[in-house]
């Protein structure tokens, strides 16, 4: 029986400029979600419940 030879799969090594790129992206990512959160915070705090949850359903409700 004849012995079918496979190469071998080899994966590129991670570079430290790729590594370098994505804690870049996780960051900006990480503060632009810190933003919308502040954001919302002080809406809440200057607002109330009350009318940030209106303006949560009038967009929600333009959506639909």
């Amino acid at each position: 029986m004849a012995h079918i030879h496979h190469p071998q799969v080899v994966e590129a090594p991670r570079t430290a400029e790729r590594n370098a790129a994505g804690r870049v992206a996780l960051a900006v990512l990480a503060l632009f979600a810190g933003a919308l959160f502040a954001a919302a915070a002080l809406l809440w705090q200057r607002y109330g419940a009350t009318v940030f949850f209106d303006i949560l359903n009038a967009g929600i409700a333009s959506c639909l």
